[in-house]
């Protein structure tokens, strides 16, 4: 159980970096890469902008596209998580024990 909880820590902190740091393409706004939280941003700041001013144009568009790309990486990058912490489940690692001596 316990060792079930910490790769479920281990994937999560893994997952939580990825999306912090990992570059992803943005297909819409601009050629480049952003860490996929960041396109979560744009969609919130998109989303703001409709909110004060007015849905018209693209711009519901451009939030929705946004969300469903955070959405697709998101899922993805949890994937290969996932990935990395099954297969470093199934090695050993060389852990030092430390030994009790009693003088």
């Amino acid at each position: 159980m316990l060792q079930r909880r910490v790769r479920m820590s281990a994937r999560r902190l893994l997952w939580l970096g990825f999306l912090l740091a990992v570059p992803v393409p943005v297909l819409v706004v601009a050629h480049g890469h952003v860490p996929a939280l960041r396109l979560l941003f744009m969609a919130g700041v998109t989303l703001a902008v409709i909110l004060l001013e007015s849905a018209r144009g693209a711009a519901g568009l451009l939030a929705l596209f946004l969300v469903g790309q955070f959405a697709l990486y998101a899922t993805l990058l949890w994937l290969l998580a996932w990935a990395i912490t099954r297969v470093a489940g199934r090695r050993s690692l060389p852990v030092a024990m430390a030994s009790r001596s009693r003088w």
